[in-house]
């Protein structure tokens, strides 16, 4: 698989999610290079696995203050009418769609490639401590794209391989 192609289809479909759907000016930073974990700094994190003749998976990394931004545009509400109640519901729901959108013009994109998967249903982790783990063997092609909005950075992960076994699509 190769990175590069990763990286600018990542690139592509998050600015695009945000610029058109969020109405958000964000821009795209060098991807990050040799790293097996991501020193976080997130407090929001989605979380999209890929099953089939590929395998691998997808997550954006958000920090509080932007992931209530983004929630707020995708919903087209003020940021402060989020009351601590709503916001996990609502975090969690719009969070976990954007990176199902993210997911599906990564999916689109890689198919023209020849690359197909299926996506799994997104998971959300809300919290500020954690780790995240990706096994880095040589055959996976692993993307971490940081993004910055008003100042304020997120990342885009995509780590794709071909699996072992053809799976059925």
């Amino acid at each position: 698989m190769d990175r590069s192609l990763i990286i600018d289809v990542v690139k592509k479909t998050t600015s695009n999610l945000f610029s058109t759907m969020l109405k958000m000016e964000i821009t795209a930073d060098d991807a990050l290079e040799g790293q097996n974990t991501l020193p976080l700094q997130a407090h929001v994190t989605a979380v999209i696995g890929c099953a089939g003749n590929y395998r691998g998976g997808m997550a954006i990394y958000l920090p509080k203050d932007l992931a209530l931004e983004s929630v707020a545009a995708m919903l087209d509400i003020d940021v402060e009418k989020i009351t601590i109640d709503q916001m996990t519901l609502n975090v969690k729901d719009a969070i976990g769609e954007i990176i199902n959108i993210i997911a599906g013009g990564v999916k689109a994109e890689l198919y023209k490639a020849g690359v197909t998967f299926k996506l799994s249903l997104p998971t959300v982790i809300v919290g500020e401590k954690f780790r995240v783990y990706v096994d880095s063997s040589q055959e996976r092609a692993r993307a971490i794209v940081p993004f910055s909005s008003k100042g304020k950075q997120f990342f885009v992960e995509c780590n794709i391989e071909k699996a072992e076994k053809r799976v059925n699509e």
